[in-house]
């Protein structure tokens, strides 16, 4: 008897931390970062209106850019084209004529379940923070010619 309630604890014990471990992998795997590379290195000069490539495996890229500056938002850009496989490109806008060289930016590619859930985002509108549950890629910084 005293065997089978140890064997028993064993049993407990392994499945219980399994689960744990599971649920974190499970969790992990389901983090707001998604893995969207972005065809642009950090401090690239940019255009005013420039192409932006990126690679989503995971569903249908959003293009967003802010102004590094205090409190600027979030605009979300044209819609990606699918070019070939998982890469995309978007015709992205870095601040306006009067915008002046140097200007930092950040490039953020959402990443959206389908094309349909993508086309819920309109181009030009703008938002303070992120969406929390969407995944997405690291901010890139560009930088304006």
């Amino acid at each position: 008897m005293k065997r089978f309630l140890v064997r028993k604890w064993v049993w407990c014990v392994v499945l219980v931390t399994t689960m744990l471990v599971g649920g974190y992998a499970v969790r992990a795997g389901f983090q707001p970062r998604a893995a969207i590379s972005v065809a642009a290195p950090p401090g690239q000069l940019v255009e005013r209106v420039q192409e932006v490539e990126c690679d989503s495996p995971h569903g249908w890229p959003v293009v967003v850019v802010r102004d590094v500056a205090a409190g600027a938002e979030w605009w979300v850009q044209q819609p990606c084209r699918a070019v070939r496989g998982t890469r995309f490109v978007a015709t992205s806008h870095f601040g306006n004529d009067k915008t002046p060289p140097g200007t930092r930016y950040q490039l953020v590619v959402l990443a959206m379940r389908d094309a349909e859930e993508a086309n819920r985002f309109t181009v030009g509108s703008s938002f303070d923070q992120l969406p929390s549950e969407t995944p997405h890629s690291e901010p890139v910084e560009l930088v304006r010619q």
